[in-house]
């Protein structure tokens, strides 16, 4: 007899992946960056954490700054995410902002949970100055078994235009 054996990935964490090599988008940037006010993000929980362009994470810099190349670049790369799973592309609401990272500032591990697609795009980076990382969201994941087999964290390093 021959036993039926079937492997299911269940809550799968995909990640898309990709560099962005286009100067007119870095130009829009640059514009917009020079006239940044910046917010302390975190809070006193936290300590000092980073710097941020909005004060209640409901702004769309994209559109405030009109960033138009950008813009239709990540709308081109959020179809190819969508269609790497095998979904529609949908009218949608936006967020976005700048975060700014200067010596010894950093980010406390969080997730967008209000979002169906979260990104981020790299204007500037060392590629030495820190880590994206993601954890794994399995949370069952907790055993010394779990530990055996899987890696908990994916690190991506930053680079322009990534």
């Amino acid at each position: 007899m021959q036993d039926l054996v079937k492997v299911q990935q269940v809550f799968p964490t995909v990640i898309y992946n990709s560099l962005i090599n286009e100067p007119l988008i870095q130009e829009e940037m640059k514009v917009a960056i020079d006239g940044i006010t910046w917010y302390p993000a975190g809070s006193d929980e936290w300590g000092k954490t980073h710097k941020i362009s909005t004060k209640d994470f409901s702004d769309n810099e994209v559109d405030k700054y009109n960033f138009v190349n950008f813009r239709n670049r990540m709308e081109y790369h959020v179809k190819k995410y969508l269609e790497e799973l095998r979904m529609p592309f949908r009218a949608y609401k936006m967020t976005s902002w700048f975060t700014r990272f200067d010596h010894g500032d950093f980010a406390i591990s969080h997730h967008h949970g209000h979002a169906d697609i979260s990104g981020c795009y790299y204007y500037q980076t060392t590629g030495a100055d820190g880590n994206l990382y993601f954890e794994s969201p399995n949370h069952a994941g907790d055993s010394a078994l779990y530990h055996s087999y899987h890696n908990q964290m994916q690190i991506h390093p930053p680079r322009v235009g990534k």
